[in-house]
């Protein structure tokens, strides 16, 4: 089962060998995921691919604590959460795991 980290470490890779696909993958992530790990984010997933230099870091911030009515909706649906690796299907009720495939949530 491939981990957050292995997946990265896998773009990583093929993006140093392939300066086309690093272009690519700044400027549409989500279709290079999909053509090169075989993952398919759910609608409307936004993925953000960052380059990072010698004079720039990067700090991700986790989500506030207070949801928007928005962010309810959705809870209340089920989330799936690709990087997390994570995620609750509605149709069966269940958690999901690794890179596991569901009917409400396919990875």
């Amino acid at each position: 089962m491939d981990t957050r980290e292995s997946l990265i470490n896998k773009l990583v890779t093929k993006t140093q060998a392939d300066k086309d696909l690093r272009n690519r993958l700044l400027t549409d992530p989500n279709s290079i995921l999909k053509e090169v790990l075989n993952v398919e984010l759910p609608e409307g997933f936004k993925v953000m691919v960052h380059e990072e230099d010698a004079r720039t870091a990067h700090l991700v911030l986790p989500p506030p604590a207070e949801l928007t009515d928005e962010q309810l909706q959705q809870a209340a649906g089920g989330v799936c959460d690709f990087f997390g690796i994570r995620g609750y299907n509605t149709n069966t009720n269940s958690l999901l795991s690794g890179l596991e495939v569901g009917p409400g949530c396919s990875f």
